[in-house]
């Protein structure tokens, strides 16, 4: 188990330095949401790029074809994530990673009601670091298989019982990255499945990075909301970028949801002595 974790946190160590981050550009995106109010799947095929700096900072700007006009953005900060699609229904949705400060108001809907999670892409681009201690309740339980080695991340209910939450599947082979990502309800379904594929060479660093993600959200009922990534490069960047949510800039949008935190244990947790 400490060696798998190792592999995985010295390459991501080559690509994220010190302060830097990742950008990605092109960035190819397909996939299929339901529409709110129990629509039909809205289908969708965009352009645009992306930037990652550990631990939550993330902004995913997709457009219709080159030059478009910007139609759907997903994001991430120390503090919030947030969804915002433009075309037809300018909606945002937005959440809290930690419980909302006093007099904030509740969340008028759950996380499981955004047509996206851009709180999961922070784990699925397989860049962030795992907790080194695995000591604890909230460490990982190691299940060894032919082609994969298995961490299995756990959480409690309020009654103390435990669930399985992650679980990241890291190949036992060169190049020893992660291949899938299963996030789990508490009742052992699945929340979220990503597979990463097309591992490459960061240029001007010796890490890999895949260049291929396709996540699926499955549904109680109708089709499944999916989001395929299609990365075309990864640059390193030493400069600083502050994402923030469109619902700060004066922008006016049809309607606005807030949904309700996840929790923010495993490997969503920073761990101590990573930065």
């Amino acid at each position: 188990m400490h060696l798998a974790i190792a592999r995985l946190n010295e390459n991501n160590a080559r690509l994220l330095r010190r302060d830097g981050g990742l950008k990605a550009s092109p960035v190819t995106a397909t996939g299929q949401f339901r529409e709110p109010a129990g629509g039909s799947a809205m289908h969708f095929s965009l352009r645009g790029a992306m930037r990652f700096r550990p631990p939550r900072d993330l902004v995913l700007i997709l457009r219709e074809g080159l030059g478009g006009s910007a139609a759907m953005q997903a994001g991430s900060n120390a503090h919030e994530y947030w969804l915002w699609v433009q075309p037809r229904i300018n909606t945002l949705w937005w959440g809290r990673y930690r419980p909302a400060a006093a007099g904030a108001g509740p969340a008028s809907r759950p996380a499981e009601d955004m047509p996206l999670r851009p709180d999961h892409l922070i784990d699925v681009l397989g860049l962030r670091p795992l907790p080194t201690d695995t000591t604890g309740i909230e460490g990982p339980v190691y299940r060894p298989q032919a082609h994969r080695n298995v961490l299995m991340f756990l959480d409690y209910d309020s009654t103390g019982q435990g669930h399985i939450e992650k679980e990241f599947h890291l190949d036992c082979r060169p190049p020893h990255l992660i291949r899938e990502i299963i996030f789990r309800r508490p009742d052992g379904r699945t929340q979220m499945y990503a597979s990463l594929s097309g591992y490459k060479v960061v240029a001007d660093s010796r890490g890999l990075a895949a260049h291929a993600i396709d996540i699926v959200w499955p549904a109680e009922e109708g089709p499944p909301a999916r989001l395929a990534l299609q990365i075309g490069r990864y640059t390193l960047e030493t400069e600083a970028f502050e994402p923030q949510n469109p619902r700060d800039l004066g922008i006016e949008f049809n309607e606005v949801h807030q949904v309700d935190e996840p929790a923010a244990t495993g490997p969503a947790t920073q761990p101590a002595g990573i930065s």
